[in-house]
């Protein structure tokens, strides 16, 4: 596939321009494109899902029929933005403020975010639901617990379960001893 701009292939024209952050060593763009490649292929999977064309039967409630096409574009936008071919405006999240302490999260300017999906770095998933600005959150309970001494890489906040992204919160270091 050509560039209709120039008479070079896309990947080689993407090639030509700066990338969003300068990388130092081989081993860390081969490192970049790797995760870039996989982020690819993901979002083509949940873009196949939204169409019903990824082979399995699929079935889905309604809300998560209205937020998959959110869910992808989101996704697209997302990934223009770290090739650094559109404009970071288009991937506008704002920043949720987050405290913790050994067993909790406390959210403030959570908007009209009311669940938060937490990943800590041991890979454990936690979705917080009924999140209310200022009050404490527990964390460290139930099959999905994220202990005090687990450093925690990434908070993004939705409107609902499988809803609309809102924010991103901060990587939160582990809580000292208890």
């Amino acid at each position: 596939m050509t560039n209709p701009k120039t008479s070079e292939s896309r990947a080689v024209a993407g090639r030509a321009k700066p990338a969003a952050a300068e990388v130092q060593s081989t081993g860390d763009r081969d490192a970049m494109l790797a995760q870039l490649v996989s982020l690819t292929q993901s979002i083509g999977e949940l873009a196949q899902q939204k169409n019903g064309s990824a082979g399995a039967q699929v079935t889905a409630t309604a809300a998560d029929d209205t937020s998959k096409p959110d869910r992808v574009r989101f996704a697209y936008n997302f990934l223009g933005v770290a090739l650094g071919r559109r404009a970071p405006s288009v991937f506008q999240l704002t920043k949720v403020d987050v405290h913790r302490d050994t067993r909790t999260l406390t959210f403030t300017g959570l908007g009209p975010a009311t669940v938060a999906r937490v990943r800590a770095a041991n890979n454990v998933v936690r979705l917080l639901e009924g999140l209310v600005d200022g009050t404490p959150v527990t964390i460290d309970d139930g099959k999905d617990a994220i202990r005090y001494d687990q450093r925690i890489d990434s908070i993004v906040t939705f409107t609902a379960r499988n809803g609309t992204p809102v924010a991103i919160g901060p990587c939160l270091d582990p809580v000292p001893g208890e």
